[in-house]
């Protein structure tokens, strides 16, 4: 409960990117956490945790002054009692390089974790073979019918239009079971104003400091599943670690 009640604080006054805030000297006179009060409720945000940080004296915020020294509590109290304080790191002690990773964007159906037959489909392949077909004659998504197509940017565009109406493959999963069925793109991709890629981009960047800290941080750039640059569709995922 009393991480609860920090990291609701921390995200109120936007305080979680911690990283990039200055660190202060730790504020003394902490009880150890084995002598910290039972909370059942969320504290008042705007009292102090310890009166002694207060400009005025009262422990209660009524200015902008005491806020910002409210601000510096919460903060030290997060990292007091939680995170940990920050270590201290010259810029020009720190290397480290990018890197850009490469995936088939691919999509599963029909398999339960590859027990009944797994098919496996390349979005961006299936994107072009719907394209194709659609230069070449007409295609029928339910009771809509698209194409033919004159050009290829226009093939483009009647593919975006006919796989957001519901545009499916049919497929037979691998042995032993073979599970059989329909594979309709639209219910993993999302709706989206463009072609889908083939390949989606993710980013490593690898770091070290010069005392000895190292972190790895993994951002993917595109869609997972979504076509490219589809702002609002498919996944875009961040995680970091740091370690000694």
């Amino acid at each position: 409960m009393k991480r609860f009640f920090l990291l609701l604080l921390a995200a109120i006054i936007g305080l979680l990117p911690l990283m990039s805030a200055c660190a202060e000297a730790p504020l003394d006179g902490y009880p150890g956490i084995d002598e910290l009060p039972a909370i059942d409720t969320i504290n008042n945000p705007f009292e102090f945790f310890d009166v002694k940080n207060d400009p005025n004296g009262d422990g209660v915020v009524t200015d902008i002054t005491e806020w910002e020294a409210r601000r510096t509590e919460i903060r030290d109290l997060i990292q007091h009692y939680w995170l940990g304080y920050r270590w201290e790191t010259a810029a020009e002690d720190v290397s480290g390089k990018y890197e850009i990773v490469y995936e088939d964007n691919t999509a599963s159906y029909g398999g339960f974790y590859g027990i009944w037959g797994t098919s496996v489909f390349n979005l961006g392949d299936e994107f072009r073979k719907l394209s194709a077909a659609l230069l070449e004659g007409k295609v029928t998504v339910g009771d809509k019918t698209f194409g033919p197509a004159s050009t290829k940017a226009e093939a483009k565009q009647l593919a975006i239009e006919a796989w957001n109406a519901g545009y499916s493959v049919h497929y037979i999963g691998e042995p032993p079971w073979g599970t059989e069925g329909d594979a309709v793109f639209v219910n993993t991709t999302g709706n989206h104003p463009r072609p889908c890629a083939p390949r989606v981009s993710g980013g490593h960047y690898h770091h070290e400091s010069g005392n000895g800290r190292k972190g790895e941080l993994h951002r993917e750039a595109e869609c997972a599943h979504g076509c490219a640059d589809s702002g609002g569709l498919g996944r875009r995922e961040g995680s970091s670690t740091v370690r000694d």
